[in-house]
């Protein structure tokens, strides 16, 4: 309590001693002194509690209580000051004699003037701490400092208070959260309220500003959660305060109707009683310290959108150069490592070759399927590797195509300048790719003309020469295998990438040497060079297994000829024709799969006859059998059964399940309706051909 001793100026009071006290808002009868003479040591001045007090029952700002203490000698008054404040007083004024009436008003009315006075010159104190908070609101534009301003501008703007903090709504997890604090401790950034929790919450859900007295504050705070509490009680005990039930000043922070926080206060010394003046000043505040969040927020963004660009600008120059170095694949790769600061590799999905090649993400994700759906799901995303990694995938596509991808180890979430590094590195992979494959494309086509010449051998010693830069030799036996894929569904931009993948495969499984293969108008042509028929045989096993590898849901139908083995490169041609017909047997018929010239067997006399000659030749011989009523005797297939058992009664009985009596009853029906005779040759090889090639054809 302030004991301030003050003698009244005026002559008629100039010999006598006056005390004067207000009420604070902790209810506490505080000793003021309006003038600044004549000051006292507060011990010697006297108690408020020590007098007897006259009524202050039903007082207003028009009048006053006063009675003579004529035991101590003192004239005592009790009165309410003009609004805006009214502030209760109590005063003394000691003589020997009580006051007249008129000595009593005019006492009365040089207290409540000495009174105004002094709160006029602390509202221009606190107007001028005011503006000063205002102008330091656009002292710094950092959200995080700006914030801490907010606060210490708060206490100055409004003496009145002692400590404060802000919150901010957190949206994420729906809690307000303390970013600047003044006179607390550290635990209050612990202290995080749900919407309606505490005065905090519930100031921020109603949006209206409140001021709470000890026992208001109290009965608020009764919903806080225990943990809350206990940091809220440590970040209010500091060094020279004890944990005690202050007075509170709440405001909602708003912006454009949308409230964005909460800006609370709290009274704990004894000082003047807040008023509604100091909680709309608060609240003003707390409304253009909003537009200064708001406003720190946007250069907050602004600044961070600006880094993005310069940064997005600079990787996107260090890809540019390596464009124009021509930089490998390997390079580019390496360039995104050092640049994302995590393990990466870059995948051909059209050659099937990693870069770098022994890359340790590339051995982690060898055999997973997770490169093996791109025809379906083009997106980039996070698998887990075989080894329990976690590895984001990011595709490269041309075209709607997936040529490749890079495959990024993430211990951490990737940001958004790490996808700008991807896309910029996919941008020039992506070229690269297709440079490459038109250097391919061109060497197939030098391929195909040297192969027309081949089959030709016309000149047979320039052609000797020459087949050796295609990797081929004069002296060793070859053969030659045609493949071929057939999808009308799909575009043309997606058969060649299964084709580049085919052949991919096929280079790996075969090699580099003593093998020619290229690819013209979808059909993919190899020769290659074999010592004897043994060897042939472990080539088409390493066809087989590359074929396999190849393979999968979203692959076309692959058909596949062979042709003989012959020495001499002048017998290329007579390979390239059996494998010609191998293949067309395999198309011909919708048959997808691998066969040999040889295993045609007797279907080569048939292979350039047109299929609706063969058809009709079938229907011709096997129709009558085709009716409902011999349909429902089942005797197409008895007849095929007994050719299959080569005449055989007991085989054929047993394989259909029927008495032997009754297969020699169905053979005559079939010898009456198609009017032939089984024991004769020429009927029994008209069947025969006419079976065979309904189920070959």
């Amino acid at each position: 309590m302030q004991n301030i001793r003050m003698s009244m100026n005026q002559e008629m009071f100039f010999d006598a001693s006056c005390h004067i006290w207000t009420a604070t808002a902790h209810h506490h009868w505080a000793y003021a002194n309006p003038s600044r003479s004549n000051l006292t040591d507060s011990d010697t001045m006297p108690s408020c509690a020590e007098w007897s007090w006259p009524c202050s029952d039903h007082l207003t700002e028009f009048s006053y209580t006063t009675h003579f203490d004529s035991e101590r000698k003192a004239q005592l008054f009790a009165f309410i000051t003009e609004p805006p404040e009214s502030l209760p007083v109590r005063a003394l004024l000691f003589g020997d004699e009580p006051l007249t009436p008129s000595a009593c008003d005019l006492f009365v009315l040089h207290v409540k003037y000495a009174l105004l006075r002094k709160s006029s010159q602390h509202q221009w104190q606190e107007h001028d701490q005011w503006l000063y908070a205002l102008q330091s609101l656009t002292a710094s534009l950092d959200l995080d400092e700006l914030l801490l301003h907010i606060m210490h501008n708060a206490l100055h703007a409004i003496p009145a208070v002692d400590r404060g903090f802000l919150m901010l709504y957190d949206a994420e997890s729906n809690l307000l959260v303390p970013k600047a604090s003044v006179g607390m401790g550290p635990s209050i950034y612990e202290f995080k309220v749900a919407v309606g929790e505490g005065i905090t919450g519930k100031v921020f859900q109603e949006g209206i500003g409140r001021i709470f007295d000890r026992e208001q504050s109290k009965e608020a705070m009764k919903n806080i959660q225990t943990g809350n509490m206990e940091n809220l009680k440590n970040a209010s005990i500091t060094d020279d305060v004890k944990f005690d039930q202050p007075i509170v000043m709440a405001v909602p922070v708003t912006m454009n109707a949308e409230q964005i926080g909460v800006l609370i206060v709290h009274q704990i010394k004894a000082k003047r009683q807040l008023t509604w003046h100091d909680l709309r000043r608060l609240q003003g505040f707390a409304d253009l310290a909003a537009i200064a969040i708001y406003n720190a927020k946007l250069f907050t963004e602004l600044r961070v959108t600006n880094e993005y660009l310069v940064k997005r600008s600079q990787i996107h120059e260090v890809f540019i150069q390596l464009s124009l170095q021509e930089a490998d694949l390997t390079t580019v790769t390496k360039t995104v490592e050092r640049m994302l600061g995590l393990p990466t590799a870059l995948i051909d999905l059209a050659q099937n070759e990693w870069f770098p090649p022994q890359s340790p993400v590339a051995s982690s994700l060898f055999d997973a399927e997770a490169l093996s759906d791109w025809e379906q799901n083009k997106s980039a995303r996070e698998v887990q590797a075989p080894s329990g990694i976690p590895v984001y995938l990011f595709p490269i596509i041309h075209g709607g195509v997936t040529l490749g991808c890079f495959a990024v180890e993430t211990p951490r979430p990737l940001e958004k300048l790490d996808i700008v590094v991807l896309e910029q590195a996919g941008a020039v992979v992506a070229l690269e790719m297709m440079n490459s494959y038109s250097l391919t494309e061109l060497s197939y086509k030098k391929s195909y003309e040297f192969f027309n010449e081949l089959l030709l051998f016309r000149e047979p010693k320039q052609i000797v020469a020459k087949a050796k830069e295609f990797g081929l030799s004069a002296s060793l036996p070859l053969f030659v295998v045609m493949l071929q894929i057939t999808d009308q569904t799909q575009d043309q931009k997606r058969k060649e990438t299964h084709l580049r993948r085919l052949i991919a495969e096929l280079n790996k499984a075969l090699g580099k040497k003593n093998v020619l293969i290229f690819n013209f108008h979808e059909k993919i042509t190899i020769v290659l060079h074999v010592e004897n028929r043994l060897k042939q045989n472990s080539l088409i096993k390493k066809l087989n297994a590359a074929i396999s590898h190849w393979e999968h849901e979203e692959t076309p139908p692959l058909y596949i000829g062979i042709g003989g083995v012959y020495a001499g490169l002048e017998h290329c041609a007579k390979s390239t024709e059996e494998a010609s017909k191998s293949l067309s047997f395999l198309l011909n018929r919708a048959k997808p799969g691998m066969i040999r010239y040889e295993e045609i067997g007797i279907n080569r006399l048939f292979l350039h006859q047109p299929p609706e000659e063969i058809e009709r030749f079938i229907q011709e011989i096997l129709a009558p059998l085709r009716s409902p009523k011999a349909t429902a005797s089942e005797l197409e297939q008895t007849l095929k059964e007994y050719i299959c058992a080569n005449r055989s009664t007991s085989l054929t009985a047993a394989r259909l399940h029927i008495h032997p009596n009754t297969l020699y009853h169905r053979l005559g029906k079939i010898e009456e309706i198609l009017e032939v005779d089984l024991n004769d040759p020429d009927d029994w090889l008209s069947l025969y051909l006419a079976c065979h090639l309904s189920q070959t054809y």
